[in-house]
């Protein structure tokens, strides 16, 4: 069982980590508010996208290496979504996150959310483009630094 870093009381399983991803993204498809959003994001290739998810979430989770995530994906992600999908979706992840996992596991998962969430929310309701411009790079340094989780 890993064990994060910042959490050295919390244990994940493998497996739970994987049914974790794909209740996630079984919940995506379903919602009728995010669907298209992702389908706009992903199209119809979701099993690579579970595959990154899986791998932001390890990465971040147990801090392996550095995330990576394309500042193109990252863009198009703060111009398909809205702040009511980012709300939506973290309200998802809680779900699934407290489906899955004993609570204190959940909490520490669902955290990668939270702090995913406050700080794409600004870029997205930005206006002014260029301070989207820069927020949105100070984002992307932000999540592939791995510093997410870093001061739990």
């Amino acid at each position: 069982m890993p064990v994060p870093p910042h959490a050295p009381s919390v244990y994940f399983d493998n497996d739970e980590i994987n049914l974790f991803v794909e209740t996630l993204s079984d919940r995506l498809r379903s919602s009728k508010q995010l669907r298209p959003r992702f389908d706009k994001l992903v199209g119809n290739q979701w099993y690579e996208f579970e595959t990154e998810l899986d791998h932001f979430i390890r990465v971040n989770l147990f801090l392996t290496n550095s995330p990576t995530l394309d500042l193109q994906l990252l863009y198009r992600i703060t111009t398909i979504f809205n702040s009511d999908d980012i709300e939506l979706l973290e309200d998802l992840f809680l779900d699934v996150c407290l489906t899955i996992f004993p609570l204190l596991s959940a909490a520490a998962m669902n955290e990668l959310a939270e702090r995913l969430s406050t700080l794409i929310l600004p870029v997205i309701k930005t206006k002014d483009q260029r301070f989207k411009q820069r927020a949105l790079l100070n984002l992307h340094q932000k999540i592939t630094s791995g510093s997410l989780l870093s001061d739990l």
